[in-house]
Parts: structure tokens; sequence; C-alpha cells
């Protein structure tokens, strides 16, 4: 995928990654760059969830924990709360989805939604 591409409709939906310099990071984005750049135009759709954390895009029950919780905001960790980040990437999959499978209109146009400002999406 990372020299190839993808044919299929592809959308990458990711956390708020702003300000992240570490060398993993810095892997990780360059394989993203080079999936998304080789894949399909028209067919491919980057999500950013400004505010968004990788540890909320999950209903675990661990993320549900108080204690755990308090602690990742205390350190700065948490940018959105849990439930606002699920429900912005339930709409944002949807959105796609109905795009993708049943030719509903565009994605993007779709996805971009008054209610979720925080929202920022790249074809």
């Amino acid at each position: 995928m990372v020299r190839e591409g993808l044919a299929q409709p592809v959308m990458f939906l990711m956390s708020d990654h702003r300000g992240e310099s570490d060398p993993e990071g810095a892997r990780i984005t360059s394989n993203f760059r080079s999936i998304f750049g080789r894949s399909a135009e028209g067919r491919r759709l980057q999500i950013v969830i400004r505010g968004g954390n990788h540890y909320l895009f999950s209903d675990d029950r661990i993320l549900k924990s108080h204690m755990l919780l308090r602690t990742l905001r205390a350190l700065g960790v948490l940018g959105m709360d849990g439930r606002r980040q699920l429900a912005v990437t339930v709409h944002s999959l949807h959105s796609f989805f109905d795009e993708y499978l049943m030719g509903a209109g565009s994605a993007r146009r779709e996805i971009l939604s008054s209610l979720y400002p925080e929202i920022q999406a790249f074809e």
C-alpha cells in the first residue's frame, strides 16, 4: 500500500496531530502521505478531527474509567470529550459509506457539517 496506494475508495480518519514532531510520528506521516498520494483521486478522503485524540476512537470500557480520563486530561493528552469524538467519528463513517456504498452524494460535502465543526476534510 505504501508503494502503490489503493484503487478502492479509502478514508483515513485521523486524530489531531498538530504539533507532533517525534520520529515515530514522522514515519507514520510519511507512510500516510505515500498511501494517500498514490490512491485514486476522487476516491480518497482524509478526515482530521481537530482536538481529537487517538485514545478516544474506541468505546473500549477501559477508556470510560474516570480516573484514567482525569489523568489523561491533566496531562493535556485529551482535547475533546470522548462521547463527542465518537459522535464525530460515526457521522464521518456514515457519510463516507453512504457515498461509496450507496452513491448518495459527495462524501466530503456530507461529512462537512455545521453540526461537527471539528471535522477537517481533504481530498
